[in-house]
C-alpha cells in the first residue's frame, strides 16, 4: 500500500460518499489501496470539509437575503420620496 502521498478532495468525497451508502471501511481502503486508518482519516476530513462548506453556503445565503432586505428598503425610501409632492 502506498505510503504518504496527497489525497485529492475529490478522491476523499468520493470516500465518504461511498461510505454513506454502505460500503465498509475496509473495502474502501483495499479499492484505494490504502490502509484503514487513512482511510478513516480522510473520511473525517471530508465531513469537516463539507460541514465547512455548507457554513459558507449559509452565510452567503444569509448575506444575499440581508441585501436584497437592504436593497428593498431603498426602494421603498425612494418610492415614498417620489410620491410626496415638494
Amino acid at each position: 500500500m502506498p505510503k504518504g502521498g496527497i489525497i485529492p478532495p475529490a478522491e476523499r468525497r468520493s470516500w465518504l460518499e461511498r461510505y454513506e451508502q454502505g460500503a465498509s471501511i475496509d473495502t474502501i481502503a483495499k479499492e484505494a489501496g490504502r490502509t484503514q486508518r487513512t482511510v478513516i482519516a480522510q473520511l473525517a476530513r471530508a465531513r469537516q470539509e463539507r460541514q465547512h462548506d455548507q457554513v459558507q453556503v449559509d452565510l452567503i445565503r444569509d448575506a444575499y437575503r440581508q441585501h436584497y432586505r437592504d436593497l428593498l428598503e431603498v426602494a421603498e425610501e425612494l418610492a415614498e420620496r417620489c410620491d410626496t409632492p415638494n
